[in-house]
């Protein structure tokens, strides 16, 4: 630190990495290490392959080296610092080494995304205009495409660059991350940092949303392109050409999780909806299922995602209280909804003769109207409960959303009376879930074993395969959070294990219910067929 006057310049800054999960560290450090290892050998390999082979001297294969070469510089921004710090008491960095840092990452990171964008265009010329390919991308257009993206990469980080050196650090020097990253730094400076987030938010625009659009456009010409091709075969080499790229920039853009788990949850209802086959219980369930996804997440998400760009991460009493009451009812519901998709199962394999009389629609509406009045009053017991507490010492949750532990941690109320009730719906909403899930599983695998033909068996287990690996995913992490003891020990693990049933799970359950499922594979082919009729 420096001294001038009354004001401390910080000239050093503590990076916390992984130090909340001391328990794993070794085995964190083996999974970066190898992680980075591959992506250099991956990467280094394609490139000296590109290199040596004559035949991959085309315009999409030096496109290809010049992105792993950056991924390989993207990659070595951050990782050997990562990895050094690791076993490191003090994981300190200087100020200039963290500009310089984040300077090479951010560098990378938007000439990644030019790079793209030409990618992009490459493609809409082999397969658009394919008999001038050769003439539109030249190497001279191509090199100076790369060279474009590098100097686009350049000339933005350093305009970033120009006003971080204006920033001053005269508080709190701890970043809460493995790399100096903009958004924790412009949380520390002590200057005002307007003009920085306006530069980040236009620079978002030019790199992100024009990228993007271009993308996007590209690949509207490329649709209608392959569906003109008359042959099968045709088609499918156009799109096999593509589809290694459309990945990479699904990859690269998706700004997260929440936005992937809630196209894929809409899409799976909207696909239900749409099909008149699939106007059975199971995928009325399921469509249900889907909703109460979207909404579970969108509880915690947005404030999370906004939480990151803020200072002060502070909330209201009611709004935490809000939250909570929303999160637990659809989670309760959810509970509720995973058994009654278990009975449906069970009378589906052991009682398929009077599956269509046994499971009609009203008592299915019934089943899911119960589920949600069950799970909505279960948390309203809460929150009569809840607003009862008093909290009058610390106001810090270690967490990202208001959970119940948390809260009742800081109450200096008697929370006695709180954590019996909190047990008594447990044993409801939890183990009694568990217990008709799992007698109904009972009965379902006695029927399965009876079936004679092993063709039999598969087709009725894969039926409640996705099923029965959802309420494993669901109830596991739940489990954890709320029976594991509410220590300082394991509250690192217990905000993993909160990431994996509040935010990765409503992304997954439409994944599982999909990849196994040959009647929402075949009612998406059907759909994507009508749309690329009506693109042709």
């Amino acid at each position: 630190m420096i001294g001038g006057g009354n004001i401390t310049e910080i000239t050093h800054f503590i990076l916390l990495g992984f130090s909340d999960f001391p328990r794993i560290i070794v085995v964190l450090f083996v999974v970066f290490l190898a992680i980075y290892i591959l992506t250099l050998t991956w990467n280094l390999s394609l490139l000296i392959l590109i290199r040596m082979d004559s035949h991959l001297h085309t315009p999409m294969y030096f496109f290809l080296s010049n992105l792993s070469f950056m991924d390989i510089c993207y990659v070595t921004s951050t990782a050997p610092k990562m990895l050094y710090d690791f076993f490191q008491e003090r994981q300190t960095i200087t100020f200039v080494a963290c500009a310089v840092q984040y300077f090479v990452f951010s560098t990378m990171g938007l000439s990644e995304s030019c790079l793209m964008t030409a990618m992009a265009y490459d493609r809409y010329a082999a397969i658009c205009n394919p008999l001038l390919y050769s003439s539109v991308m030249s190497p001279a257009l191509c090199g100076r495409m790369v060279l474009g993206s590098y100097l686009a990469g350049l000339s933005a980080t350093v305009f970033q660059l120009c006003f971080m050196l204006q920033l001053h650090f005269c508080g709190p020097n701890v970043i809460n991350h493995f790399f100096c990253d903009l958004p924790q730094l412009l949380v520390l400076s002590c200057t005002d940092t307007f003009f920085l987030h306006l530069l980040t938010i236009i620079l978002t625009m030019i790199f992100g949303v024009i990228n993007v659009s271009v993308i996007m456009i590209s690949y509207v010409y490329i649709v209608i392109s392959i569906m003109k091709i008359t042959t099968g075969s045709g088609r499918s080499k156009a799109f096999n050409t593509c589809a290694s790229h459309l990945t990479a920039v699904t990859l690269f853009y998706t700004s997260g999780i929440y936005l992937v788990t809630v196209s894929w949850n809409l899409g799976l209802i909207a696909v239900i909806r749409m099909d008149s086959r699939l106007h059975t219980p199971m995928y009325f369930f399921l469509s249900n299922l889907s909703l109460l996804d979207t909404c579970y997440i969108s509880t915690i998400a947005p404030r999370m995602l906004s939480d990151f760009f803020r200072k002060h991460k502070l909330i209201s009493f009611m709004g935490c209280i809000m939250q909570y009451f929303l999160f637990s009812s659809l989670g309760l519901t959810e509970c509720s909804l995973l058994a009654a998709m278990a009975y449906d199962r069970y009378v589906a394999i052991c009682s398929p003769l009077l599956y269509t009389a046994t499971m009609c629609p009203s008592l299915c509406v019934q089943m899911v109207a119960g589920s949600c009045v069950t799970g909505f009053l279960g948390s309203f017991i809460q929150l009569c409960a809840l607003l009862q507490l008093h909290f009058c010492g610390p106001n810090i949750i270690n967490h990202f959303f208001c959970d119940l532990p948390q809260l009742l941690t800081l109450s200096c109320s008697d929370t006695l009376f709180f954590q019996v009730m909190t047990s008594v719906l447990t044993v409801i909403f939890g183990f009694m879930s568990v217990l008709v899930i799992m007698i109904s599983y009972g009965y379902i695998v006695a029927t399965i074993v009876k079936i004679t033909s092993a063709e039999g068996r598969s087709k009725a287990f894969n039926t409640c395969a996705s099923h029965l690996t959802a309420v494993t995913l669901f109830f596991g992490s739940g489990i954890f959070v709320y029976m594991y003891p509410n220590s300082g020990s394991s509250l690192s693990q217990s905000k993993l294990a909160s990431v994996l049933y509040t935010v990765i799970i409503p992304m997954l359950n439409p994944l599982i219910y999909s990849l196994r499922n040959k009647e929402i594979k075949d009612a998406l082919s059907i759909w994507k067929k009508k749309l690329f009729s009506w693109c042709y």
